[in-house]
């Protein structure tokens, strides 16, 4: 149940799947090449902070993507794979493939057809430990054998 899928389009077909989780990863690793960059001004801001060529009121500049929305016009292809169950079942999975598309040509006799794929990448805050039942210093206070808990 696949489309006629030709040409240079056909070759890069990848599963849906993938194609959401590169983009994710290509975000997470800009993510991180932006806080690398803030980390080392902060370092550097630090250090002349220490040898006293500026105050210690500066701040490195901290950046985030705040979501990231992605919008594209791609051809979705679907297939059903055979998978077989314990008992030796055929089940039909289906599978949702993306690939670019190509420029239109004059000579064809029909539209090419796109789907418009959206989806949007949010931060989510980390789960960060509770700073309560802390000492000062950091270290755990305990009310009692169980530790209050």
């Amino acid at each position: 149940m696949t489309n006629g899928a030709s040409g240079a389009g056909s070759r890069a077909a990848r599963p849906l799947a993938d194609f959401v989780r590169d983009v994710g990863l290509a975000v997470a690793e800009s993510q991180h090449e932006l806080d690398r960059n803030s980390l080392a001004t902060q370092n550097d801001i630090d250090r002349d902070a220490e040898a006293g060529t500026i105050p210690h009121a500066f701040e490195a500049p901290w950046y985030r993507f705040a979501e990231v929305d992605v919008d594209m016009k791609l051809h979705v292809d679907t297939e059903l794979q055979r998978s077989r169950g314990r008992a030796d079942d055929t089940f039909l999975h289906p599978r949702l493939t993306v690939r670019p598309t190509e420029p239109a040509r004059e000579d064809d006799d029909h539209a090419d057809v796109t789907s418009s794929v959206h989806f949007r990448l949010v931060p989510v805050p980390p789960d960060l430990p509770s700073r309560r039942g802390r000492d000062p210093d950091g270290s755990e206070e305990t009310d009692g054998p169980d530790g209050g808990r």
